[in-house]
This record gives structure tokens, sequence and C-alpha cells, in this order.
């Protein structure tokens, strides 16, 4: 009895190689994967940022980076290009692993909006900044180092600038945001002024000013924007049902403009010695399929293909379809 049960229990599963884990698959079977590969995820906090979202706030986010690139060229009296790196979303957690250490962080919000919304600067911008502030040529040290108080003092009026440009993409008719710096920091990862699994909407610009080509990220809890998102998806939405639904209105004054319509065929071609030799009297075969190909011209723009017949004592063209389906005929 002892070697029937232990016939009928299921054989235990062989212990996975050191570093790699085995799940089940949605179909039941088993799989081997790397350890590395696997990741928690809290399903009371996903990602809720849909396509639409995207699309909004990548476009705003690209009049950013060409409306700050005139500011700051503005500000520091010499060319500064900025583009669009990257747009993600993910965990706080996450951001502040990415985040570079030492690096310029500055936290910040806005009194109307929930959150606190960070700006990352990689040292060499910081440094090549203060320098031009200070009279250089934008230059960075070749070495890294933290900002002195007094290169700090300098770049505040370029961080209010860099926050007061980000805000100003959230403005309305009726309400104008006022950004306030909260503090500053030099590593994101002791930061805790959101979550750990927050989602947080990163966007990376890369800068290039004088001889520093390099970047910053201003990064805010999705719940900060969240409402702006929506009304500006809702309103595009409405604007593109509205365009669909209105209506073609008819002006009067248009009623007596005459446009020519001509039926055309596209005869045969032949060399040019050929047609030198054509005298009137002469008679040119024609394809009987050519009957249903005639090409109509309103106002010299070719519009509808169609068949020449007689109706009632006189040639006429019935209309078989747009142009386009007889294109490649």
């Amino acid at each position: 009895m002892s070697g029937e049960a232990a016939a009928a229990e299921p054989p235990a599963a062989s212990a996975a190689p050191e570093g790699t884990t085995q799940i089940f698959l949605m179909d039941g079977s088993r799989a081997t994967v790397d350890s590395g590969k696997i990741s928690l995820h809290d399903f009371n906090n996903p990602t809720v940022l849909s396509q639409a979202d995207l699309r909004v706030i990548d476009t705003l986010y690209q009049r950013y980076a060409r409306q700050l690139a005139a500011r700051l060229s503005a500000f520091l009296r010499m060319e500064c290009s900025l583009k669009v790196g990257s747009l993600t979303t993910l965990p706080f957690s996450k951001f502040c692993e990415s985040t570079a250490a030492p690096a310029c962080i500055t936290m910040f919000g806005i009194e109307e909006l929930r959150g606190v919304g960070i700006l990352e600067m990689s040292l060499p911008l910081a440094l090549s900044m203060a320098d031009r502030l200070l009279g250089g040529k934008g230059r960075a040290p070749t070495a890294e180092r933290p900002l002195t108080e007094i290169e700090m003092a300098l770049l505040a009026d370029a961080i209010h600038l860099i926050i007061t440009g980000w805000a100003g993409l959230w403005a309305s008719d009726d309400w104008q945001p006022h950004p306030l710096i909260i503090g500053h920091e030099t590593s994101a990862r002791c930061l805790q002024t959101a979550g750990a699994a927050d989602v947080f909407v990163a966007l990376v610009i890369e800068v290039s000013v004088g001889e520093a080509t390099s970047q910053f990220q201003v990064a805010v809890p999705f719940s900060m924007i969240e409402l702006s998102v929506r009304k500006l998806v809702q309103a595009q939405l409405q604007f593109a049902e509205d365009k669909r639904q209105k209506p073609v209105h008819w002006r009067k004054p248009y009623a007596g403009i005459t446009v020519p319509i001509l039926a055309e065929w596209k005869v045969r071609e032949m060399p040019l010695a050929d047609t030198l030799r054509i005298n009137k009297g002469d008679i040119i075969e024609l394809p009987g399929a050519l009957i249903n190909k005639a090409r109509l011209r309103l106002s010299e723009l070719e519009t509808f293909v169609g068949t020449v017949g007689i109706q009632n004592g006189h040639v006429a063209v019935q209309i078989t379809g747009p142009i386009g389906n007889d294109s490649k005929s």
C-alpha cells in the first residue's frame, strides 16, 4: 500500500540551477528563467497612461524643448540646443536608481497640483552653465566635483527658468501655475517625496551648451499632471468629433462660378516621328475597351473615370468611380 501511494504522488520538481527560478506559464507548464528578469509588480498601482495620454504629453514636451532652448540661449548669451531624448513612465524607486550620483537635484512643487517634481541636472551640464554665468566660455572641468554654494546660487535662475517653462505647459485661460523650489540634493536615492511604487513620468532632454553635451530630466508623479492630461485628451477628442460632424456650408457666391468639364481618353503612344506624319483625314484605330476608360477633368483636375455612350441623342459619360480606381489601367 505504501508503494502504491508513493507511486500515485506527482514527481517532485527538479531543483532549478543556481541563479534561475522555475515559473508557471499561462498553460500550466513550467519554465526556467533567469532570476534577474523577474520583478515584482504592484497591481494596486499600475501604469495608467494610455496612448492618447502619451501623445498629449509628448506633444507638450516637444514644444517645451523648443521654447526652453530659446530662453536658455538668451539667458546664457550663447547658443543652446535642446532635444527630447526620451519619455518614459516608471516607478519612483526605479527612477531614483536610474539617476546619476552625484548630480544637481532640485525638488519643486506647484501649489495647485499635488506631488513633488524632480529636476535632475548632470554635473557636467551644471558646471558648464555655472562657468558661463561666471563669465567663462561654458567649459566644464575635466574632473567632476560637487557644485559650490556660489555656483549653486548662480544656477538658481537657470533652474527656475527650466521649472517655470515646464509649469507653463499646464497653464489655461483661467489658471496660471506658480512653481516653488522646495530644496536641493546631490543624489535622488535618498529622496522620500513619493512612494516606491508611485508612477512617475520622466522626460530626458539632451542639451548642447558651449562645449558641453549632456542632459537633464524632469520627473513628476503622474498624479500631479493627471487632471490636466485628461482635460487635454478630452479636448482633442471633442475637437476631432466636432470636425467630423461639422456640416459643409454652401456659399451662394460660389453658385455663379463656371467649372469646365472635359472628357478625354489616353488614345495610344507612338514615336515622335510617326506623329509628324499624321494628317487630316487619317484614321487612328482605338481599342474597344477605351470606351470604358473616359477620364473626366473638373477644372483641369482629373477626378473621375466613366463610360462613354449615347443618352437622349446626346453623347454622355456615366461616372463609374474616382480616378484612383483606374490609375493602374
